[in-house]
């Protein structure tokens, strides 16, 4: 449908993001070590969820997954707009 330099573009963009995650996995490793705190919040249809390396990861810090939709609660972001 899109072509094939999209679907390159897309393939590349793909292995950078699955790069930075396992960096940020590796980070966030050591700072639960430490005793920090770790949390992702993409949104819930994301393909980020499914990453084995995510639910690895997820698995080994004894995360939780929470879902938690804020429109029903009212909880909009309010845009203030400076002129």
């Amino acid at each position: 449908m899109h072509g094939k330099p999209y679907h390159k573009k897309l393939r590349k963009k793909q292995k950078e993001s699955e790069q930075l995650l396992q960096y940020a996995i590796q980070f966030l490793e050591r700072a639960l070590e430490l005793g920090g705190r770790a949390a992702f919040e993409p949104p819930a249809e994301n393909a980020l969820w499914k990453n084995q390396h995510l639910v690895a990861f997820e698995e080994r810090a004894g995360m939780k997954r929470v879902y938690f939709h804020g429109c029903p609660l009212t909880l909009k972001e309010k845009v203030k707009v400076n002129m």
